[in-house]
């Protein structure tokens, strides 16, 4: 596989395979340097997934994001779930008596990864000072100190590092903070979870506002009438 990513270099790879290479201390077929992008092939069905309010199931988080996550893999989505087949009234074969099941594709979402695979591969190349991306932290509810929070790491020094990295690989970094307490500070004078109501330096014009508004799904009916968004 290496060699013929030297003599073809990808631009970006879809992965559809769970699991982790690395956890287990085997070498990443897939390295290359691209964005390897992580396509969820759900085992559950879709109709349990659209009804429900917590996504993938617990089998799907822990083989298709969590341990992918391990290799570099850039999560997308579900582009698939378990169904009977086409033209078996509930999946039940005749001939051997058994019941069958297997992936459906869903249009939408494969057209999704197919749109974020070819902005992936624009992205990638575009020139480093050309190119628009953040650093997110998180926001935790209940408390300010709480903002980055993550178990046994030191995320805001992190931060710095990151921001650091990225200046001397080209990116355009300017008026960054120089230490992680500057850098907590500057968060706290905009809104957080413990103080919505600061005022926010940043605001999207209302054009553009409704142009992502227009982007998002349409609602629809739950058979109980209720009106759902996703």
């Amino acid at each position: 596989m290496a060699e013929l990513f030297a003599t073809h270099p990808p631009a970006v790879i879809l992965n559809a395979t769970g699991f982790s290479v690395a956890a287990t201390g085997g070498d990443d077929p897939l390295r290359a340097d691209c964005p390897i992008l992580q396509v969820v092939f759900s085992g559950g069905d879709e109709e349990t997934w659209r009804t429900g309010t917590r996504g993938l199931g617990p089998r799907d988080l822990a083989m298709n994001v969590a341990l992918p996550e391990i290799d570099g893999r850039i999560l997308s989505r579900a582009v698939s779930f378990k169904a009977p087949p086409t033209g078996l009234p509930n999946g039940r074969d005749p001939e051997t008596e058994a019941d069958l099941v297997g992936y459906q594709p869903v249009a939408d979402r494969i057209a999704f990864v197919a749109d974020l695979a070819r902005n992936w591969a624009r992205l990638r190349a575009k020139p480093s000072a050309e190119r628009r991306i953040a650093v997110i932290l998180a926001n935790y509810p209940n408390r300010d100190g709480r903002i980055g929070n993550g178990v046994g790491l030191d995320t805001p020094a992190s931060a710095i590092a990151i921001l650091r990295a990225l200046a001397g690989a080209g990116y355009r970094i300017s008026d960054a903070p120089d230490d992680p307490k500057e850098l907590i500070h500057r968060l706290l004078d905009g809104p957080t979870n413990g103080n919505p109501g600061a005022p926010a330096q940043e605001s999207l014009s209302f054009a553009d506002y409704s142009a992502f508004f227009a982007s998002l799904p349409m609602r629809r009916a739950d058979p109980a009438g209720a009106r759902l968004q996703h």
